[in-house]
């Protein structure tokens, strides 16, 4: 039997950014208070503690931030994929992502190169984002 693959845990405060995933629309909580954007995803504003939150599509574009090339499988899942990408994306409104780069080589990877969210449909109710690089 194929390893399975790790997929988030829904929760009722991370639900509206699943939710999001599924319809390929990246939606990020927003402080109503403050302003403040921010990701993973809590129930108050890690700026000034609110709970006085909305949620918003954030436009799914941002800059890679820093990467990582894993040559080892530590989840038996993603054996088969090595070598892959881990990185971290900061989005246009503020905030960073832990994600992958797809469709691109290792070396053509550099740091402030403009990416966007695209979404792997894993089955009918998890989308996960990942990013590509977007054409100069």
């Amino acid at each position: 039997m194929a390893p399975s693959r790790p997929l988030p845990q829904l929760t009722v405060v991370n639900a509206p950014f699943w939710a999001g995933c599924r319809e390929h629309r990246l939606r990020l909580p927003r402080c109503r208070d403050c302003g403040l954007v921010w990701f993973p995803i809590y129930e108050r504003c890690t700026r000034c503690t609110s709970t006085n939150l909305e949620w918003i599509d954030a436009s799914g574009r941002g800059v890679l931030w820093g990467w990582i090339e894993m040559h080892k499988g530590y989840i038996p899942w993603f054996a088969d994929k090595l070598p892959y990408n881990v990185a971290l994306i900061r989005l246009d409104e503020g905030p960073m992502i832990y994600s992958n780069i797809i469709d691109a080589r290792f070396e053509d990877l550099r740091a402030d190169l403009p990416v966007e969210v695209v979404f792997d449909d894993i089955d009918d109710t998890i989308s996960l984002p990942q990013f590509r690089i977007l054409p100069s």
